[in-house]
């Protein structure tokens, strides 16, 4: 019984989802077409205007083929964003006296005119007017090597008050003033824009200055740098007396003046390496050029002997130095005194070649009888406790003694 109901219920809203579908259609079939309109199939209203004008003038336009009184609205754009105007028409025209743009807007201009779905297209030219100072110039890089075919390049973007960019073809005059003050002149077009020269590296170093021109519109001087590059092979020298080996005495090893091919000198800042192998170990350490010379600050070696320094940069070396140096220890006099259950060793007092004292803090060795005590000097003096010392043998800055003490 319920199925019943259910499936009669189920004809009863098919059959009015029928009808209302049927009623529908005859209404949709009643009912006029309406027209689409196609908006190129009205591209129909004539614009009247100049060719060209220049940039800064207004432009009279006249939009003709319209039918009684009727809102046109008229935009103007010339890459820079539509500007857009609205008028009624009169006697079948529309007139507008567009004004100067407030910016950019020289150029070909699109100008479209909008009545209902009537429309009208058209183009004109803007002209841009003169450069004006200051023109837009750039440069780069700031530094070129001489002797090595680098290049800078100057480019100016010259524009009119409006700020749009000048026309095609406009010269740009550039004059350049090179190390030693020989100056030259070049004019290079304009082009998508902008101007450029190029200006390769030659065999002087030095500023370069650059200015650009066009007319009487000037932009501000832009400067370059011409360095050396390389340099070539140099000499290197001890500057202070060799100090003796002590580990702690600081001396000094400089280069001459850095130079390349072309007798330029080497900029500031040029970067070198000393390596130093022999009695120091191997050390290697960097510095860069002040006044076009390499200098480097190293500490003694805590030991006699022979060193080998030599300074490298990117592309060149010095000859091999070898450094000598001499003993900081005089003599190292050993006194042992035995006891009876225990013998003390004496050492000092220590002196340097002059006379002076060893100083203090001076790190030393002594080996008794195999066993080896790390002791610190004072005063020029050191002293232990051992349990026998028939074998002493003491280390200090590389210089050894040895003393042999009583067999009990």
């Amino acid at each position: 019984m319920i199925r019943l109901v259910d499936r009669n219920r189920r004809v009863r809203v098919a059959a009015v989802v029928v009808l209302v579908a049927l009623g529908l259609f005859a209404f949709m079939e009643a009912r006029p077409a309406l027209q689409q309109p196609d908006a190129l199939a009205f591209v129909d209203l004539a614009i009247e205007h100049p060719e060209s004008m220049n940039v800064g003038e207004r432009i009279p336009i006249t939009v003709q083929g319209l039918a009684g009184d009727q809102v046109v609205h008229l935009s103007l754009d010339a890459g820079y964003g539509p500007r857009t105007f609205t008028s009624l028409s009169s006697d079948g025209e529309a007139q507008f006296l567009v004004p100067a743009a407030e910016g950019p807007g020289a150029g070909l201009v699109l100008i479209e005119a909008v009545s209902g779905v009537r429309r009208g297209l058209s183009t004109m030219e803007v002209v841009p007017g003169d450069a004006v100072s200051p023109l837009d110039v750039f440069l780069g890089p700031r530094t070129i090597e001489v002797g090595t075919g680098d290049i800078a390049m100057i480019v100016a973007v010259p524009a009119d008050s409006f700020g749009n960019p000048v026309v095609t073809g406009t010269d740009v005059d550039y004059t350049l003033t090179r190390p030693g003050g020989e100056t030259s002149t070049d004019a290079a077009p304009t082009e998508k824009l902008l101007s450029y020269i190029e200006v390769g590296s030659r065999t002087k170093t030095g500023r370069n200055v650059v200015s650009a021109r066009v007319g009487e519109a000037q932009g501000p001087e832009r400067i370059f740098d011409e360095v050396a590059a390389f340099a070539v092979p140099f000499e290197i020298a001890v500057v202070d007396a060799i100090p003796v080996a002590n580990g702690r005495d600081l001396f000094s090893i400089s280069t001459g003046e850095l130079f390349d091919q072309f007798g330029n000198r080497l900029p500031d800042g040029t970067i070198g390496h000393l390596e130093l192998s022999g009695v120091t170990g191997r050390r290697r350490m960097s510095a860069s050029a002040i006044d076009s010379r390499l200098h480097f600050i190293i500490e003694a070696p805590s030991k006699p002997g022979q060193a080998i320094a030599q300074v490298f940069t990117s592309a060149a070396e010095s000859e091999p130095l070898s450094i000598t140096f001499p003993t900081a220890v005089a003599q190292i006099p050993i006194e042992i005194t035995e006891g009876p259950e225990v013998s003390r060793i004496d050492v000092g007092r220590v002196v340097e070649p002059d006379g002076a004292f060893i100083p203090d803090g001076t790190p030393a060795e002594i080996i008794s009888d195999g066993k080896l005590y790390d002791v610190i000097i004072e005063s020029g003096l050191v002293s232990i406790v051992v349990p026998t010392a028939n074998d002493v043998q003491v280390t200090i800055l590389g210089e050894t003694a040895s003393a042999q003490g009583p067999t009990r």
